[in-house]
């Protein structure tokens, strides 16, 4: 994975509330993989998005993955926090 600061001030909603002034990192790799079963080599496109919030951390995270096999089209996996309180 390659990564890229995509924003400084990046601002976020999540279910633990609205984050501010995030750093929002973007990232893109590839794989290739034989996968078996029938699918074989699979190349893969992994691309993510990721905020962290000062104080806090990681408050969100997306990723999606695209290959070229049939059987495997596309996944996606978007995690956030869903709690949080200042101590």
């Amino acid at each position: 994975m390659h990564f890229r600061v995509a924003a400084l001030d990046a601002s976020i909603t999540t279910p633990a509330g609205t984050f501010p002034h995030c750093l929002l990192l973007e990232g893109h790799g590839t794989s290739d993989a034989d996968l078996g079963n029938g699918v074989g080599p699979t190349h893969i496109d992994v691309t993510t998005q990721e905020w962290y919030a000062p104080g806090v951390g990681l408050v969100r995270l997306e990723r999606n993955e695209q290959s070229s096999a049939k059987a495997l089209k596309s996944g996606a996996l978007v995690m956030e926090l869903d709690d949080w309180s200042q101590p």
